[in-house]
């Protein structure tokens, strides 16, 4: 599982979609409070 914040995401968009596609789980949070999965 992977956790990351919004801004984090917004950049690193392309390799958290790759990391989902094999599986892993990843979790976008606001304020670290996840807000999606």
């Amino acid at each position: 599982m992977t956790q990351v914040n919004i801004h984090i995401a917004k950049a690193h968009l392309s390799e958290l979609i790759q990391k989902a596609m094999l599986g892993e789980e990843i979790i976008i949070a606001k304020d670290n409070k996840p807000v999606a999965k």
